[in-house]
């Protein structure tokens, strides 16, 4: 029995690499197929220059769109594999937050969604991996905005309670099902509003923020209501000492 069960595990986690493997393929295919067929377009076919400029346009978001898929799967990658230990700095939280909502406001943008970001904890620092928790809160704010509806807005606050730094994520979009709840950091898993309203991507954003919290000796929480949106809680610890902040 202990032999068929190794076997049977075995099997599962070959099965489960082949479906990543196909997954990651799929994902990437989709905006290669979409430049390749623009970059036709242009090539091909004589255009008006503003024409011409708005596949020029397409092109760009598309292969950024496949560059930031590749930069996630290596970044998930590092984190599952190298043991090197977070050289961890205070830095203001307040500024991380701010870029990685600059680095949302495009895909914000697309679907008209609006991002609050309530700056009362612009004096809160923690001892952070900067590049790293920039991409970690990044992540969670495209999720949401992946989740939302269209014309919806993200509520973001930073507090500081007690021992613990908390920086909140509230959209109010289509929730997460309580049978998924469990698994959503759970590395290639998609829930099934994920699957109905076909969303893109292959289950690794909220893998990789889980680790990166976790590397920073912190957590993350959800609580979610279908049909009425979700709230992301990190929680970082404080700095307790006085320090110079870079």
């Amino acid at each position: 029995k202990e032999r068929e069960k190794i076997f049977k595990d075995k099997e599962q986690s070959f099965k489960d690499k082949e479906q990543s493997f196909y997954d990651i393929a799929h994902e990437l295919k989709t905006p290669l197929i979409n430049v390749e067929k623009l970059s036709s377009n242009v090539v091909n076919y004589k255009m008006h220059p503003q024409e011409q400029n708005e596949h020029l346009d397409m092109i760009a978001k598309e292969a950024h769109k496949a560059l930031q898929f590749t930069n996630q799967i290596l970044t998930l990658n590092y984190l599952v594999h190298s043991e090197k230990i977070f050289k961890l700095e205070p830095k203001y939280l307040s500024v991380l937050l701010k870029r990685a909502i600059e680095n949302n406001e495009l895909y914000a943008k697309v679907k008209n969604i609006e991002i609050n970001y309530e700056d009362v904890g612009k004096k809160i620092v923690a001892d952070v991996e900067e590049v790293n928790l920039v991409r970690a809160f990044s992540n969670v704010i495209n999720n949401a905005i992946k989740y939302s509806h269209k014309n919806g807005k993200i509520d973001i606050t930073i507090e500081k309670i007690k021992n613990n730094i908390e920086v909140i994520f509230r959209d109010y979009g289509i929730g997460i099902p309580k049978n998924d709840m469990s698994h959503i950091f759970t590395k290639h898993y998609r829930g099934k509003f994920a699957k109905e309203n076909i969303l893109e991507g292959i289950g690794i954003g909220l893998t990789i923020v889980d680790l990166i919290i976790k590397r920073h000796k912190g957590t993350i929480d959800v609580n979610s209501d279908v049909g009425k949106g979700s709230v992301f809680t990190i929680k970082l610890p404080t700095i307790k000492e006085k320090i110079n902040v870079r």
